[in-house]
């Protein structure tokens, strides 16, 4: 029997890493426009082996400026999330990723000011593979 490993940090390396680029903010507290990613789940093992998971997060784009900034950030997060760029993770294969639905929200006051922010949800899923030692 296998003892179980989580892959749910890993997975949430991996968007982290695949999203970072030039001009991008990352994270809650960085200056807008920025991406966030956040509601990360590990499913249960798919296998009796316990290699085989799947992870589902939301990958979000905040502006509190123009729809325009949300679409860009979506954009480029789609080419860099779900090109055939070969995902490396230590520990994991990547043995899939796919989008998943994507919600635009705009127009939404913050309860602590006057401000609107613009929003552009996208659910990604990334299927993982414990690698073994044999390999």
């Amino acid at each position: 029997m296998s003892t179980f490993t989580s892959s749910i940090a890993s997975a949430f390396k991996l968007i982290r890493n695949a999203l970072t680029r030039q001009g991008v903010k990352i994270g809650g507290t960085a200056a807008y426009p920025r991406v966030e990613i956040h509601s990360v789940v590990e499913d249960a093992p798919q296998t009796k082996d316990n290699s085989v998971r799947s992870v589902t997060a939301t990958v979000e784009c905040v502006s509190a400026e123009k729809v325009a900034d949300v679409v860009t950030l979506l954009e480029g997060n789609t080419e860099k999330l779900f090109a055939d760029a070969g995902l490396v993770l230590t520990g994991w294969d990547v043995i899939g990723i796919v989008p998943g639905q994507v919600r635009l929200f705009d127009e939404q006051q913050s309860l602590d000011s006057a401000a609107v922010f613009y929003r552009v949800l996208q659910d990604v899923t990334i299927w993982l593979e414990l690698k073994t030692n044999n390999a």
